[in-house]
């Protein structure tokens, strides 16, 4: 009796995760930052906090990248209960989660003394999707949902550690072939469903807004 492509799949993907585990288990990518207050944005950069406050397989990273015309800039790699924060000159930008398993893009349009949020989601079998929280609730995707504080204070502010060594092994292998599967996938949406993974000016907090 031969086993679906299904159950294969599912077989393939409980290998890899206990893979990941495994090699990530100590961590050496990310770093604890000293000072885990977030500081107000730059009056001349836009910033964009990547939040990832789901507990699905906390030691499983992923790497996020913005995606530039000569090449995808590492921002940094982030597992369950963390945050990222990522400064950039405003304007249109894209970014990128790659987990060697599944790819994700996002489209952004932000401004310069606004901090913006953005969810690290995972998709179980498929990576970690970025979703726009939105400032004014429109969707379930939002800085107005009850979680959300609950999002910035349980989960830990981190950055590359010093040094850190480039993910090998598995994942590393398949980094190219999952983007480009993803892109190919990002290509084929409709524009309803790009508007849904646009990050927008509009979704920005002023600094005067943000609480400290």
């Amino acid at each position: 009796m031969f086993a679906s492509r299904g159950m294969v799949r599912s077989a393939l993907l409980a290998v890899t995760v206990a893979m990941a585990g495994a090699a990530f288990a100590k961590n050496p990518w990310v770093s604890e930052t000293t000072e885990q207050a977030l500081a107000l944005p730059p009056a001349d950069k836009a910033q964009i906090v990547f939040l990832r406050p789901s507990g699905y397989f906390p030691s499983l990273m992923t790497s996020l990248y913005e995606v530039r015309p000569e090449r995808d800039v590492p921002v940094s790699m982030i597992g369950g209960h963390q945050k990222v924060v990522y400064e950039v000159a405003p304007g249109r930008r894209v970014f990128l989660s790659n987990h060697g398993v599944g790819a994700h893009f996002l489209n952004a349009d932000v401004a310069a003394g606004k901090r913006y949020y953005v969810l690290v989601r995972p998709i179980h079998g498929n990576g970690f999707q970025l979703r726009p929280l939105r400032k004014d609730g429109s969707t379930d995707y939002n800085a107005r949902t009850p979680e959300f504080p609950q999002w910035l204070s349980e989960t830990v502010r981190v950055e590359p550690a010093p040094g850190a060594p480039t993910p090998g092994g598995l994942f590393q292998k398949n980094m190219g072939r999952t983007r480009d599967k993803g892109f190919a996938s990002w290509q084929e949406k409709t524009p309803e469903q790009i508007a849904e993974l646009t990050l927008l000016d509009a979704d920005g907090f002023e600094s005067a807004e943000i609480a400290r």
